[in-house]
């Protein structure tokens, strides 16, 4: 089978990648008092800025550990940075 001029053997555009989503980590947990579990209350840091939130209620570890997106570093003009 031959290749294209370009190096490709087809001719299907790439996806364009999703810029880049700067997220806050866990740095406080409890776990709601083991009234609702396996919820958890969780305060969230930006290691890039440095804001921190309140107590949010996560749905359970994997989410918590994923991170939550930073307002403040997302809605900057060089999210691509």
């Amino acid at each position: 089978m031959a290749r294209n001029k370009t190096g490709r053997l087809f001719e299907v555009e790439p996806t364009p990648r999703k810029k880049r989503e700067w997220r806050m980590h866990v740095v406080d947990a409890g776990d709601c008092g083991g009234l609702v579990w396996p919820q958890a209350d969780c305060v969230f840091e930006c290691r890039r800025c440095g804001q921190q939130s309140e107590w949010i209620r996560v749905a359970n570890k994997a989410e918590a550990m994923r991170g939550i997106p930073c307002q403040k570093c997302n809605s900057q003009s060089d999210v691509g940075v």
